[in-house]
């Protein structure tokens, strides 16, 4: 969505929510109305980003990647 610079920032999902709001809000997009769905990997912090999004915008699609699940499988795998 967009670009911020968040090093030595602690990640949490309060965080990326409200990274996600800055950039809808820097690129002029008015309450998330040209948003389908968003794709992330899918950590436990993500999955409550995920869940806190789709609360503020219910139309939005809510995915995890599957390149990310694949590699995780794999790495349970070998």
């Amino acid at each position: 969505m967009g670009l911020q610079d968040v090093t030595g920032k602690r990640g949490s999902a309060d965080k990326l929510l409200e990274g996600a709001e800055t950039a809808i809000t820097e690129m002029g997009i008015e309450d998330a109305s040209h948003l389908l769905a968003i794709v992330t990997d899918n950590p436990n912090i993500m999955k409550v980003f995920h869940k806190n999004f789709v609360k503020l915008y219910p139309w939005i699609i809510a995915l995890a990647c599957w390149a990310h699940q694949l590699n995780t499988l794999d790495g349970e795998i070998y």
